[in-house]
Parts: structure tokens; sequence; C-alpha cells
């Protein structure tokens, strides 16, 4: 707009009897500009000023023509004008810049392009100005700089590392904790400089993460190893996000890296530490099962032979622990065999309801032992496909907890068919489960009662539930305090486990 305002005046400077009228129909033409834009002789006289510009000087354009800044505003404000307006028309050289002038009652910040402004002969007779207010620009990065300062601030305080990224990915700022772990400076770190950090073995890996989340504008979580000032790599993780302006405009990437190195350490040393502990328990399960299965048989052949006599009693008893301590070794092992994958399984055909019917004969005499009865309701007789030794363990499990905590009150088993599905269900009216334990029942080596009032190391149905699922089914329980417990088990008639299949 300055230049073809400057080549119009030039123009029509060339007839002098019309410039008034030239100055009139300009004035007219920059009535809704909202830049300054004047123009003044060599003697820093206004010849022409537009509305807008005579506002800011705080006048009207009557009273500014014809004076000079130094007429309109403070000394040390003029002055500068006056040198800068002096060397353009000196040297012919066109000037860029800010300035803070004073509008009303405070000061607003313009920028302003001065040029030389030339008669028809090319001779410099003055300067052509325009100035634009940029005084809320100025402000709005005066709060943008103040706010980074503040964040980056408390991001020096951090006790994590913290990094931002430009929209081009490169690295344009890290935090003072950043550089205490890399020992490397500002300088070297912004850029690219911060992959040199990233262990070669996990370098790629990175990058593509880094490159594709950027791409997608979508946050990312990542662990990889990072250079210490030391010489040595240390395992982090890095989280960054997305960062936008206020009008939503990308601006880049916000990012914190933590060192984990320690915890990570601790984790390999823990899985470690499992599976010296897995490998322990099945040895030592293992050992103990060998003189077992001898002292059991050597027992068996003795209590037959002891039939009449008075150590029959205290034989079966004997026998009865003996059992007693083969399962809890056998659940040790099953334990140790979920965990490492090796809980292998036979699947054949075979009729649901006489394993049930098996289970339940084999447990009466402890269940009447224990002061309850087992009530058995089946369903039509149904061919499944199951591993049948540890579905038996199943049933086993639930009818022996029903035992041991019915209070001595009846055990209703039952089976049910719903379509391609059966149910197994266990309900006894003995001390009940709070509604907190329900869920955590089925965990490992969790209980719901005192260890004092009732024995069991808590795996029990811990294997049922992974028995069940390994299966496709699935294991629940209803319970009220003090009224008893329903589990029941769900199954598809046909296991979806093949033959010796590992869990």
């Amino acid at each position: 707009i300055g230049f073809a305002l400057a080549a119009a005046i030039s123009e029509r400077e060339m007839m002098k009897g019309t410039l008034k009228e030239n100055f009139n129909f300009l004035q007219s033409l920059t009535q809704g500009v909202s830049d300054s834009i004047y123009v003044k002789d060599r003697a820093g006289k206004y010849l022409f000023i537009n509305a807008y510009g005579a506002r800011v000087l705080g006048s009207s354009v009557k009273r500014v023509l014809g004076k000079t800044d130094g007429d309109l505003l403070p000394a040390e404000i003029s002055q500068k004008v006056v040198e800068i307006e002096r060397n353009v028309i000196t040297s012919g050289q066109a000037y860029s810049g800010e300035e803070v002038m004073p509008l009303g009652k405070s000061k607003s910040t313009f920028l302003t392009k001065r040029v030389p402004y030339m008669d028809s002969k090319n001779t410099i007779v003055g300067v052509l100005g325009i100035s634009r207010d940029i005084t809320d620009q100025k402000l709005i990065e005066l709060e943008r700089l103040e706010s980074e300062n503040r964040f980056r601030g408390l991001a020096n305080q951090a006790p994590v590392m913290i990094w931002s990224a430009g929209i081009n990915k490169s690295y344009d700022w890290v935090n003072k904790p950043w550089l205490a772990f890399t020992g490397r400076t500002m300088e070297q770190e912004i850029g690219n400089g911060w992959t040199d950090g990233i262990h070669s073995d996990d370098y790629e890996r990175y990058m593509k993460i880094y490159s594709d989340s950027f791409d997608a504008r979508k946050s990312f979580v990542m662990d990889f190893r990072m250079k210490h000032a030391d010489g040595k790599y240390r395992w982090v993780v890095d989280h960054g996000v997305p960062r936008y302006s206020v009008s939503g405009e990308f601006q880049g990437y916000l990012g914190s890296r933590m060192d984990i190195h320690d915890r990570y350490q601790m984790e390999i040393s823990l899985k470690e530490a499992l599976r010296v502990r897995d490998e322990f328990i099945s040895i030592a399960s293992h050992e103990l099962k060998t003189p077992l299965a001898s002292l059991s048989l050597q027992s068996q052949i003795i209590l037959r032979q002891a039939k009449a006599e008075p150590i029959h009693e205290q034989l079966s008893a004997a026998f009865k622990q003996i059992y007693k301590m083969n399962s809890l070794i056998e659940d040790l092992l099953d334990v140790s065999r979920i965990r490492t994958g090796r809980l292998k399984f036979a699947v054949e055909e075979f009729e649901v309801n006489e394993l049930v019917e098996g289970v339940v004969g084999r447990l009466k005499i402890s269940a009447t032992s224990a002061g309850s009865e087992l009530r058995l309701k089946t369903s039509q007789p149904t061919i499944v496909c199951w591993d049948k030794h540890r579905l038996d363990q199943v049933v086993t499990n639930l009818i022996t907890n029903a035992i041991k905590y019915g209070n001595k009150k009846p055990i209703e088993i039952e089976t049910s068919v719903l379509g391609n599905e059966i149910k197994i269900t266990v309900k006894d009216f003995g001390i009940g489960i709070k509604p907190e334990d329900q869920e955590r029942i089925f965990e490992r080596f969790e209980r719901a009662v005192s260890a004092r009032n009732f024995g069991g190391l808590g795996m029990g149905l811990y294997i049922v539930k992974q028995i069940v699922s390994a299966h496709g089914g699935s294991v629940s329980v209803q319970s009220d305090l003090g009224k008893g417990s329903v589990f029941v088990v769900s199954l598809p008639i046909k296991a979806i486990i093949q033959e010796g299949e590992a869990l």
C-alpha cells in the first residue's frame, strides 16, 4: 500500500497546482485503512497523514500537517525518528523496524516501514512511511515467552527428563535433569543430536515409533536404553504427547523420560527368582512323591493284611494323611506347571454324569465324617470331550471345599445341560464368603478365611479356574455370609483345547 501511494503521490507531484487536491484524494482513499500512512518533506514536516495516523499522534489531520514530530512527540521518541528518517534520505535505503509510540494515555508498539519519497526527477524530497500497530501481537508473544519461561523453570526442577520438539520432529529444548543424565550440552542435544544417546539395538525400533506417532499426532510410550554420562546405557521410559496452540494449530511434541533401570533390573531379578522358585517346587515335589508313593503302596498292603487287627483304624488314619499329603504335593506341582506353561491336557470322550457320580461316591465317607450329606441330581446322560482327569480334579476340589466350609449341613451337587453347554453346580449352606473376597479367592495362594481355623494353601480354586478356562469355560460364585455358597462351572460340551495342549 505504501509503495503504491508513493507512486501516486510522485506522479501528482508533477502537477504543483493540484497537490492539495491530490492529498485530499489520498485522504479519502486511506480513510478506512487501519495503518498509519504519512509523507514528510526533508525537514520532517508532515505533507500528508491519514486519519488513523493522526489519531495515533493524538491529534487531527488538520493540526498535524505542517508540523514535525518534535512538535507532536516526546523528545526521546522524536529524536530517534528524526535520526532514522535523516538516514533514509541521505542513504536512499529503506528502513524497517519496531517503534514504541504514545497512543492516548498508553504506549503501543508499531512495525514501521520508511522509504525515500522522490519527485518526478527521482530526487529524494522526503520520506514516505507506513506503520502498523502490533501491540496485541507483542503482548501475546510476551505472554507466550513468559509462560514458556515459567514452564522451563518448573521443568528444570522436575525429577524427570523433559523434552520438546518442533513440527519438524527435531528437539528444540531439554531440561537440566536431561543434561545431567547425558553429561552433554544443550547445543549437543537439540536438533537431532539427542538420537546419539539411543542404544544401537533400540535405535530402529525407537525412531519408527517416534516418527509414526508424530505423523499420526498420537501419544506414545516406550522403553529403550539411553546412554548415561558415565558411558553406560540405562533403561528409560519415554512418553510423548502432541501439543497444540489455543487456535488448535499443531506445534510439535512435549515429552518426559524417566530412568527405570533399577526397577527394570529388579523385575529381571524377580522373574529369575520366580523361575528358580518354580524349579525348586517342581524338583522338591517330585523328590517328595517318590518315597511317598512307596510309603503309600506299603501302607495299602499293610492295611489289607490288618483288617481284623486292632491297628487297622490307626493305619487307615495314616493312609488318609498320606493321601492328603500327596494331594498337596500334586497341587504344588500344578501351580508350577501353570506358571511355566507345562500343564498338559489329554482330551477324551466320556459321560459327564458318571464322572460326577464317581467323585461323589469317593467323597461320601469324608462328607459323612464332617457331618454333611452329599445330595446329587444329574441331567440326562451327556457325552463330553474334556480332559477327564482334570475335570475330576475340578469337581473334587469344589466338593472338598463345600465339605470343609459347609458347617455340617447338606451339600447339593447338580449337573444340567443348556444347549451346547453343561453346568456343574456345587451348593453348600455353610459359612459363606464376603462380597469383597469372592473374586480374590480364585487367585493363587488366596484365602477368604483364617488359616488358623481352616487348613489349605489357597491353591484349589486357582487351579480350578485355570483348568476350566483352558477348556473354554468359566467358574463363578454366589455367596451370602453365614448362608452358604454356590459355585457354578460352565463348560462347552466339546472343549476348545486340543490333545496334548499345555496351559
